[in-house]
């Protein structure tokens, strides 16, 4: 869903490693981690300085250094939620818990970073609306929570413990309510509502295969799922079918795709790409439009981008081994401090204070 950002360095700027550099965002909030393993959030997230799960968290609009005693891998930020990795393969998530999205077969919210199990061989997690999925280094695939409606009482909120999905699977990818998944063959399957719980009030639902195509990534929007296929091609499907909508007509997309209500990806020769909405300023091309941009749109004229990330109306990406971010900064999730209501047309470069 839903894109998070590393942030390493010292000084004004933040520097980057561009092999190790991991980008996660989501509605409000963005978080990094650089190739020391620190993870740096900014924005508006349940967690970050205040007890988490209460309404009206506080802004933080420039990167945080957070729980700083800790080294990290990997990271996805949700809407009220966020999960990692760390450096020694554990598993943590922190934020809201309404739906168990936290993974400790409670309700209770926390500010503070929670284990899932004992388990050390993880290698990526996603997080959605109000559940979590993760893949082991054997290709096990385990998803735990819910659908997290953002109400105060959660007494009533079908919930799920951690609940291992069969096969082998090489990627996982979550929006609000969905949950996409590459298997070890290639092929993409999808949840849709989070049926794949065996809590009898969310009925289980087998996972779905969409298409015939082999997929190389996958990013899970709100409308449906945008991937890069193994012929390189870029591709969409609506959360509701199975058939496969081609994007632009080229054939030279790398592995690295974001998306949210627009998508961005990196070609293989290092340009950045952007489509979908632009009504907030999230393509980065300096123009905001209520037209829906149909066709990838380079941002700027130059290559070397690394890494890319996208959120409700913002994105974030690394080039030059320095994180940008452009688009809407309501909540602080741009990463360039006050004022809050800016609107972002093109990238900036965010900072960090120490």
């Amino acid at each position: 869903m839903i894109v998070v950002l590393v942030v390493a360095g010292c000084g004004d700027n933040v520097s980057f490693e561009s092999t190790s550099i991991l980008l996660s965002g989501n509605e409000s909030a963005s978080c990094a981690i650089n190739n020391n393993g620190a993870l740096y959030c900014w924005g508006r997230l349940y967690g970050h300085d205040d007890v988490a799960g209460e309404q009206g968290d506080p802004i933080t609009g420039l990167p945080a250094h957070k729980f700083p005693e800790l080294a990290w891998r990997q990271v996805s930020v949700a809407t009220g939620h966020a999960c990692a990795i760390r450096d020694d393969g554990t598993l943590w998530c922190w934020g809201r818990n309404c739906a168990g999205q936290l993974g400790d077969e409670t309700r209770v919210s926390s500010a503070e970073p929670i284990q899932i199990g004992t388990q050390s061989r993880w290698v990526e997690v996603a997080t959605g609306g109000g559940h979590s999925c993760a893949i082991d280094d054997e290709g096990s695939l385990a998803c735990w929570g819910g659908i997290d409606l953002n109400q105060q009482d959660c007494s009533n909120t079908p919930t799920q413990r951690l609940t291992r999905i069969e096969g082998t699977w090489r990627q996982v990818s979550s929006s609000m309510y969905t949950t996409h998944a590459i298997r070890s063959d290639g092929t993409l399957w999808r949840w849709n509502d989070f049926k794949f719980a065996d809590d009898p009030r969310v009925p289980h639902e087998p996972p779905v295969q969409i298409g015939d195509h082999r997929w190389l990534a996958i990013a899970s929007g709100l409308s449906g799922v945008y991937g890069v296929r193994a012929d390189r091609t870029l591709a969409f499907v609506q959360f509701d079918q199975v058939d496969e909508n081609q994007i632009g007509s080229t054939a030279d997309w790398s592995a690295s795709i974001a998306a949210r209500d627009h998508g961005c990806a990196l070609k293989v020769d290092q340009t950045l790409h952007c489509w979908g909405r632009n009504d907030m300023g999230q393509l980065g091309t300096g123009v905001p439009s209520d037209e829906l941009v149909v066709e990838p749109r380079q941002l700027g004229t130059f290559a070397g981008w690394t890494g890319v990330s996208a959120g409700w109306a913002q994105s974030c990406g690394v080039y030059q081994n320095q994180i940008y971010c452009w688009g809407m900064n309501p909540d602080g999730q741009i990463g360039i401090g006050m004022p809050y209501d800016h609107e972002v047309r093109t990238p900036q470069q965010i900072g960090i204070q120490l």
